[in-house]
This record gives structure tokens, sequence and C-alpha cells, in this order.
């Protein structure tokens, strides 16, 4: 189940085995929030209709390698 919350809200879930893969995952979390960015998105589409919606999300910068986005899949509205 919290696999699955942290899918549909664009979170990631882990599932430590030892007490002591904690720290390296609390590491990890910490090291996500000082490089994460927060980006808004207005459909052009106004109608409220309940129809799902997927989004799709792709970031690139030159010299940078490879980059990490996680999102929603989708909105409905």
């Amino acid at each position: 189940m919290l696999h699955h919350l942290a899918q549909a809200t664009g979170g990631e879930a882990f599932f430590p085995r030892e007490s002591s893969d904690v720290v390296t995952i609390c590491k990890r979390i910490a090291r996500d929030i000082r490089s994460q960015y927060t980006i808004g998105y207005v459909s052009s589409n106004v109608k409220q209709d309940g129809v799902h919606r997927t989004v799709r999300v792709a970031a690139q910068a030159p010299d940078h390698g490879k980059l990490s986005v996680r999102t929603r899949p989708g909105y409905t509205r």
C-alpha cells in the first residue's frame, strides 16, 4: 500500500531490511531534499469532466549527466 501511495503521489517508498539501512536512507532523502525543484503547470484544457490526464516531465542539463524526475503520473480534473 505504501508503494502504491508513493507512486500515485510522485514520491518514493523505502523498506529498510535492517535498522542500519535507515541511516543510508535518511542521507539519501536529505540529499534529494537539498537538490529538488518545484515546477507548476496550468492546463490549457479547462474542461472539468473528471477525466484522468497524463503528465510527462523530462529534464536535461548540459554537463550534468543523468537527471532524475519524480512526478505524479497525472491528474483528474
